[in-house]
């Protein structure tokens, strides 16, 4: 048998939901409910014509691509070749190793592509348990990536 302190609850939220439908306004007839569409999501496309800016989630989406394929260790030279075939100039396009001098993996990589002037650059991999994309201008010297084991195409 229950106990009237479980079924004093159960009333009293009972009548608290259907005051607080008759309060909002909503209908009385669940089935009157109004529903809320979700648009699909458009994919981002490349805008040769467009800035940096313009193309920050279309370098994106490629990147989450590799990464949803390959994971946090994705290769940063086959993800660099498709940004090319994406659209990005390969003379713009730059990324570090996906191992250490002594050949351990690397606890994160980066990869960017210079568009205009400016640096779309992802970075990711186990230590930053992600991805990080940023915008920054291109580096006096030419390029967006320093150091010494930085890759061209």
């Amino acid at each position: 048998m229950r106990s009237p302190l479980v079924f004093l609850v159960a009333v009293s939220a009972c009548a608290a939901v259907g005051l607080s439908a008759c309060a909002s306004g909503g209908p009385a007839n669940p089935a009157e409910t109004p529903t809320h569409s979700v648009s699909p999501r458009v994919a981002p496309t490349f805008s040769p014509n467009g800035t940096a800016n313009d193309n920050i989630a279309y370098f994106r989406s490629i990147v989450e691509a590799a990464i949803e394929s390959q994971g946090l260790n994705a290769s940063t030279e086959k993800l660099a070749r498709s940004l090319s075939t994406n659209g990005f100039a390969a003379a713009g396009i730059e990324y570090s190793d996906n191992a250490t001098a002594v050949g351990m993996k690397a606890d994160s990589v980066t990869v960017a592509a210079e568009f205009k002037g400016q640096c779309l650059i992802a970075q990711y991999g186990p230590s930053i348990k992600g991805l990080a994309v940023t915008l920054a201008p291109a580096l006096a010297s030419g390029g967006c990536l320093l150091g010494r084991s930085i890759n061209h195409l």
